[in-house]
């Protein structure tokens, strides 16, 4: 197998091969069509570590990766000057890792993956490679090559550091308009990219240090670097030095975890086009200054902290009188007063056994929200959406044939995706009345869809047309088939259908809000640390970075905790140190806010300008509010 050649970021793909002789009665994966397995052999036992797969519903938990999300492979080739070459090929996509035996490492966040191969015995060329098709074909995402010498009767330690092939380059700015007049220090986000348009993730340097470039001969900018952890010393508790480089006009950032940051004194307005360069790989960034503007994000914060009694809390919602409650465990909502934030009343579904979650506010008034039945500490079927009336108190259940997941008030009724059954839930309103019963629509798969039944691209999200119809997000949880835009009829005909990134075809784009321009936000999960906004009236996507900025302040991985302010700001929560973040509408400036509470956030809601959080501490649960 000829090694892809290309300049290469080493990924943490690390395959330890442990040869050995003997049997093991493990099998032993067939050899391709057309190879022969080496006459001459002996047992090899094949290490790599892997993230762990996230459940597609456990998307609030998910982790940065440092193995990449595009690869569905991982394919073994040795070949011997006196033996016939050996070729196997494991799927590593997710749904199926056939002869691949896997099992959690003490942080929870990698798997050890071990599989067997035959190698030849004496002096073999060894080639690893991960690859972006669940066959071993496809684009090359990372690949090594050694030279070792297996013996028998004998152990053969031998280390394989993949190298990622590196397609493209990005460079981002915190704020591309910083306001005048006032200093300021803009973190930068670079970004390597495989062939599948996934970001490269890995603690190692990387094989050349990506120069970033301050064209700027003048006195008011300037680049320099700070150091953070990786996610290796996160875990273990290692600090790192917080001390930053010295400011010049070129910088070197020899892995992702170098924080590079722009230096702006607010004393001029000319603007500067930054230059990333990654060997003949080039991406640009501008940073135009603009006057002074009113900049009102994370004015206020206020952390009340509830009684420990309090049931852990999940989801707040505003009622139609600007009351605050939230959901809670054991099936039940809350109410909080108005000043303290306290609990004043708690609401449970009559019969008790049910969970109660991801609540809206219907028309009518009421809130709705999804409730399954819990079993042995799990939330199974049957299912609901249950009704809440927030003035007489009373629990109405509508019956569904799924979990339905994040409902939508649009007006044709409520609307919500039956992820595990495809379909669409619909209660019908009239006005502000709602229907007696509930509706339930197919989901068609998408054009290419994967034969794997557990990769298939499945309805998560609905969202109102601005035509009167219905947009339908189809993500698969496996990098195979990637995320789907379709659009729908209130009666389920599907009208048209297209990928929501085509430069991104198998990536795990998980939508979060739409805004009220018709702007769709997903959460790129493959890339950790991304925002695309799908335009539905141009067709379009674009990218929004979130810095990474590690250490005791570590901002690098998004979660579904999203929502959307009056002025269509997106407000998000980091999923590392559950803290808020905000992209403006109108500049695309990402606001890292401090101020907020250590903890678990659960939930985010806005009613006007003020938002609102739940979450818990080792000790209590807590409410915060922010004005927006």
């Amino acid at each position: 197998m000829t090694r892809h050649i290309t300049r290469a970021l080493a990924v943490t793909a690390l395959a330890a091969l442990a040869a050995c002789s003997g049997g093991g009665g493990s099998t032993l994966p067939a050899a391709s069509p057309g190879v022969l397995t080496p006459a001459a052999s002996t047992n090899a036992t094949l290490t790599f570590t892997r993230l762990a797969p996230q459940s597609a519903t456990s998307a609030h938990s998910r982790r940065p990766n440092e193995f990449s999300f595009g690869s569905n492979s991982l394919v073994v080739d040795a070949t011997n000057a006196n033996s016939p070459a050996y070729h196997a090929v494991f799927d590593i996509s997710g749904a199926v890792i056939n002869g691949v035996n896997c099992n959690a490492d003490a942080s929870g966040i990698y798997q050890i993956c071990s599989t067997q191969v035959l190698l030849p015995i004496g002096a073999d060329t060894v080639t690893v490679s991960t690859n972006g098709a669940r066959d071993g074909s496809g684009a090359t995402l990372g690949s090594a090559t050694i030279q070792t010498t297996v013996k028998d009767q004998q152990d053969n330690q031998i280390s394989v550091t993949l190298d990622g092939v590196v397609k493209k380059i990005a460079l981002f700015v915190s704020d591309p308009n910083p306001a005048t007049g006032t200093s300021v220090n803009l973190p930068l986000t670079v970004q390597l990219y495989d062939a599948t348009g996934t970001v490269m993730i890995a603690p190692q340097n990387y094989t050349q240090p990506v120069v970033i470039t301050d064209p700027d001969t003048g006195p008011s900018t300037a680049l320099y670097t700070q150091a953070s952890q990786n996610s290796t010393q996160r875990f273990n508790g290692t600090s790192v030095s917080a001390t930053p480089s010295a400011k010049a006009k070129t910088i070197s950032v020899p892995d992702r975890y170098t924080q590079p940051f722009f230096s702006y004194d607010g004393t001029t307005s000319a603007a500067v086009t930054l230059t990333a360069t990654f060997g003949a790989l080039t991406a640009t960034a501008t940073v135009t200054p603009s006057a002074p503007a009113a900049r009102t994000a994370g004015a206020n914060p206020h952390t009340y902290t509830l009684a420990s009694t309090v049931p852990r809390p999940f989801d707040p919602i505003f009622d139609g009188a600007g009351n605050l409650w939230t959901t809670v465990s054991g099936g039940a909502i809350a109410q909080l007063d108005p000043t303290t934030r306290q609990v004043t009343a708690t609401y449970a579904i009559p019969g008790g056994g049910r969970s109660f979650r991801s609540v809206i506010l219907g028309a009518d008034g009421a809130i709705y929200g999804n409730s399954g039945t819990i079993s042995n500490g799990a939330t199974t079927a049957p299912w609901y959406v249950t009704k809440f009336n927030p003035v007489t108190h009373a629990f109405t259940d509508y019956p569904a044939g799924d979990q339905v997941l994040h409902l939508v008030k649009t007006p044709s009724g409520l609307w919500g995706a039956e992820r595990n059954i495809s379909k669409l839930w619909q209660l019908p309103f009239t006005g502000t009345t709602a229907g007696t019963a509930p509706n339930e629509f197919s989901v068609a798969a998408p054009p290419v869809p994967d034969p794997t039944p557990i990769l298939a691209s499945l309805p998560t999200r609905v969202f109102p047309s601005a035509d009167g119809n219905l947009w339908v997000v189809k993500t698969s949880f496996a990098t195979v088939n990637g995320a789907w835009l379709a659009k729908y009829s209130t009666t389920g005909t599907l009208i048209s259908e297209g990928r929501v990134n085509p430069a991104k075809p198998a990536a795990i784009l998980d939508a979060q809000a739409i805004d009220s321009t018709g702007g769709i936000w997903f959460v790129d999960v493959t890339s950790a640390n991304e925002f695309e906004r799908y335009d539905t009236t141009t067709s379009t996507v674009k990218t929004f970075a979130v810095p990474r900025l590690y250490g005791s302040d570590a901002r690098s991985s998004l979660t579904t905790y999203v929502t959307v302010d009056s002025g269509d700001n997106l407000w998000f929560v980091n999923s590392l140190d559950n803290r808020l973040g905000r992209i403006d509408h109108a500049t695309g400036r990402v606001d890292l806010i401090g101020g907020t509470p250590g903890g678990n956030f659960n939930g985010i809601m806005i009613s006007g300008t003020t938002l609102a959080m739940v979450g818990y501490t080792s000790s209590s649960p807590f409410v915060f509010t922010m004005n927006t």
